[in-house]
């Protein structure tokens, strides 16, 4: 009998495979489908009464529906987690393209920041820590006062320009 349930199963394995794809993200999507086949292979002994195919099909499927349901409707549940304050800008250190392991170069990049941040206002300064911590520049808006997403991002703008001249030198 055994064997027989297992055969079973095997052969509904893609299809189970492809409903979990669909809805779910690729990380979790081996365990919910071990999930699935187990639930299968537990409550077809406990409960499963058909006589055909088609309704072991049908059992399967509305067991695997529902579970992604259940996997979707926690993940929905769950908590975001972000940081409660932006990274600083002592926190932050450009590295050119492709990164850099040299700390000289390093200390370097963080020296023009530096010099650049020293020739900007102070409303700039915020501007350019909050845009380099990955703050967006609407969410910079509603932080400072008397700055448009256009004005925030004309700032970051120039700050790259003037760090592209300043690192060139």
């Amino acid at each position: 009998m055994s064997e027989a349930v297992y055969a079973l199963v095997q052969a509904r394995l893609p299809m189970v495979e492809a409903m979990v794809a669909r809805s779910t993200p690729k990380h979790a999507r081996d365990d919910l489908v071990e999930d699935i086949l187990t639930d299968a292979v537990v409550s077809l002994s406990a409960s499963f009464t058909g006589g055909h195919q088609g309704e072991f099909v049908n059992f399967i499927k509305t067991i695997a529906s529902r579970r992604i349901a259940d996997y979707t409707d926690k993940q929905k549940r769950r908590v975001k987690t972000e940081p409660l304050e932006p990274a600083g800008e002592d926190d932050w250190v450009p590295e050119p393209e492709g990164g850099t392991n040299d700390p000289a170069a390093s200390a370097a990049i963080k020296d023009a920041v530096e010099r650049v941040l020293d020739s900007k206002t102070e409303d700039q300064r915020k501007v350019i820590i909050m845009r380099l911590a990955g703050i967006p520049s609407k969410k910079v808006v509603e932080e400072i006062e008397g700055q448009s997403v256009a004005n925030v991002d004309q700032i970051f703008s120039r700050f790259r320009k003037d760090l592209k001249k300043e690192l060139d030198k």
